[in-house]
């Protein structure tokens, strides 16, 4: 559920890319061959020479993955929703990683989305090889959620006679984690549920 964006290595100029905004108005092209007119304050992925990707919904022509590539580098990052949504909306340009970007995503799940990348190559190609670590730039992981709840709260909210352990299991089984604390039950949301 978290999208992600492959380059061709052999056009990352400088050897890493950055995350800015566009500096002034100018164009793009897209992966689906389509220039787009950028305006200065748009998000933009960028290497040395410039923009390769507009953050959070397609990435640009000129980086792109082509039959000759034999080197990728792998981005997974997490973006502000009111911010792809503007520019998504004035681009007219609706993708499936900025529909979700809008909704606002788990930066919890960053790490384990690019382990998952690596080991899908790694089936898909055996002989391919990892080279890099890890680079982890501005990611914003917000504090667990507790909430405080009451048995009383739950049957009424619910119309429901269940006991305390009945809703504990129930808690449990959807991965939220519960300590009993008198007649308060205090529930930690699992991050991928609290976006």
């Amino acid at each position: 559920g978290m999208p992600n964006h492959i380059f061709d290595r052999d056009t990352v100029s400088g050897g890493k890319i950055i995350v800015r905004d566009m500096g002034r108005d100018g164009s793009f092209t897209t992966l689906d061959e389509m220039e787009r007119k950028m305006i200065a304050g748009d998000t933009m992925v960028c290497d040395a020479e410039g923009p390769s990707s507009i953050g959070g919904i397609m990435g640009g022509l000129s980086s792109s993955v082509k039959d000759s590539t034999s080197r990728v580098f792998i981005e997974v990052a997490n973006w502000k929703p009111e911010r792809i949504r503007h520019t998504s909306t004035r681009l007219g340009l609706r993708t499936d990683a900025s529909q979700r970007y809008e909704k606002s995503l788990d930066s919890h799940q960053l790490e384990r989305t690019v382990l998952r990348i690596l080991e899908l190559l790694q089936e898909s190609c055996p002989d391919a090889e990892v080279i890099g670590s890890l680079v982890s730039d501005k990611v914003e992981l917000s504090p667990p959620l507790v909430i405080a709840l009451s048995l009383n709260r739950v049957n009424s909210i619910l119309g429901t006679k269940l006991n305390q352990e009945e809703v504990i299991s129930i808690l449990e089984t959807l991965e939220y984690e519960v300590k009993v604390d008198g007649n308060i039950m205090k529930v930690t949301v699992p991050s991928y549920r609290a976006t």
